[in-house]
This record gives structure tokens, C-alpha cells and sequence, in this order.
């Protein structure tokens, strides 16, 4: 019988991101927002080429594909169940 040490749950302060979770928060919904205002996906202000620009663009983008699911799948008629 071997005793195993539970594993550790890592929070957000125990991962190394180049943002804070308010900036991550802020770039996602600034992505939604771009969606709903008809904008297309080049409109998006991280253009850097530091980590921390590199990364905000990524959740930038992924807040604008992320809207854009939302979206498709409340229009598509399908039924998710």
C-alpha cells in the first residue's frame, strides 16, 4: 500500500503569466466587443512583439472567437442537447 501526496492545485497566482488576470479579463472582453460591433479580427490593439503583447493578443482573440461561438451557435438552429 503506497501513500501518495495529493497533488497540488495550481491557482492562477502559482502560473507564471505574462498579465495579470484583470489585463487577461480586459483583452478578452474588449475581443467579445469587437464581435458585437461588427469589427473584424485585424482591429486588434496588441501589436507587440514582447511577451506580455504577444500574449494579450492571444486572449484578445480568443475572447473574439469565443463571442463569435456564442454567436453561431444561438443562430444556427441547432439544438445543442
Amino acid at each position: 500500500m503506497s501513500s501518495r501526496k495529493p497533488a497540488k492545485v495550481q491557482t492562477f497566482r502559482d502560473r507564471q503569466y505574462p498579465a495579470s488576470l484583470q489585463e487577461i479579463l480586459d483583452a478578452q472582453q474588449q475581443g467579445a466587443q469587437a464581435v458585437n460591433d461588427n469589427l473584424p479580427p485585424v482591429v486588434c490593439p496588441y501589436r507587440g512583439t514582447g511577451e506580455q503583447e504577444i500574449f494579450l493578443a492571444a486572449m484578445w482573440h480568443r475572447g473574439y472567437r469565443h463571442r463569435q461561438d456564442i454567436i453561431r451557435a444561438a443562430t444556427s438552429g441547432d439544438d445543442p442537447d
